[in-house]
């Protein structure tokens, strides 16, 4: 499941933000960390969303490491100072039960399955 990340963030970026779980093998980090910085320079993308990073931990499988920090995005996006969230789109990690079950607990009602990813959405 590899995809063009640079086209499919600066995407994202123009209609929201974009939570990156990060892993914790240098040379992919790296890579990543190089990409992001490379969009936030880029002057011709006008964005209107912004780039946070999460770290995996060397035992944790992306799903795992996505439910662990499920609870910080959503309180992120409590209405205080981000609006509240509407939809989620993931991408590198694809639905399952469990992510199912922990999107529903945090407000999620409608999935949309898709090649690389999902996308959770309130109604």
């Amino acid at each position: 499941m590899r995809w063009d990340l640079v086209s499919s963030l600066k995407n994202i970026l123009r209609e929201s933000h974009v939570w990156i779980c990060v892993s914790d093998k240098a040379s992919r980090r790296k890579e990543i960390e190089e990409e992001i910085a490379a969009i936030e320079r880029d002057e011709l993308c006008k964005l209107c969303g912004e780039i946070s990073t999460f770290p995996t931990q060397s035992n944790n499988t992306l799903e795992d490491s996505l439910l662990a920090y499920l609870d910080t995005i959503n309180d992120h996006y409590d209405g205080f100072i981000w609006p509240e969230w509407s939809q989620i789109n993931v991408l590198g990690v694809l639905l399952t039960d469990k992510l199912r079950l922990a999107f529903t607990e945090i407000g999620a009602a409608e999935f949309e399955q898709h090649e690389t990813g999902f996308n959770a959405k309130k109604i």
